[in-house]
């Protein structure tokens, strides 16, 4: 009798994999760039990246909380299983965003990571298909990643 091969579900993560947060301007194109790397490189790391979106200031103050909150609740656990994040990253375009330098201080005072696209996120995607090695004005970026890309800014 011959067995009907089952299907296997997504590989089972590692508890020891360290976690990295990740905070996110955009709902969309930061977000898919940020799964797609993670898919290539989910058996090393966990990425989790938080449903809140928004402007430089509010990302960072958003990542400090989620920190504080996680890091009191694995207190109140002493002993317990509860695991909180290696990292907290917050990735943002310059764009035209007021206080991104006091938003970068803050971040770095509350030792989370910084990840900023300038002037967007599109030369991230250019990098797959060029090398580049000048700068690069937004509308030719946002251009060339959709002529590489076929439509939208998307890598999914």
């Amino acid at each position: 009798m011959s067995r009907i091969p089952r299907r296997r579900g997504a590989p089972r993560q590692p508890d020891d994999l360290p976690v990295v947060i990740v905070f996110t301007e955009g709902s969309k194109t930061e977000v898919d760039y940020i799964n797609h790397w993670y898919r290539k490189h989910r058996t090393r790391v966990r990425v989790i990246v938080d449903d809140f979106h928004g402007v430089p200031a509010s990302l960072v103050d958003s990542a400090a909380a989620r920190k504080k909150r996680e890091a009191a609740a694995g207190r109140r656990q002493r002993g317990a299983a509860i695991r909180t994040a290696n990292e907290y990253w917050c990735v943002f375009d310059i764009d035209q965003h007021p206080n991104v330098p006091a938003s970068i201080d803050k971040a770095r005072g509350n030792e989370i990571e910084v990840a900023i696209s300038n002037p967007c996120i599109e030369p991230w995607f250019l990098l797959h298909f060029e090398d580049r090695t000048a700068s690069i004005r937004r509308h030719e970026a946002q251009r060339l990643a959709k002529r590489h890309l076929g439509s939208g800014k998307s890598l999914a």
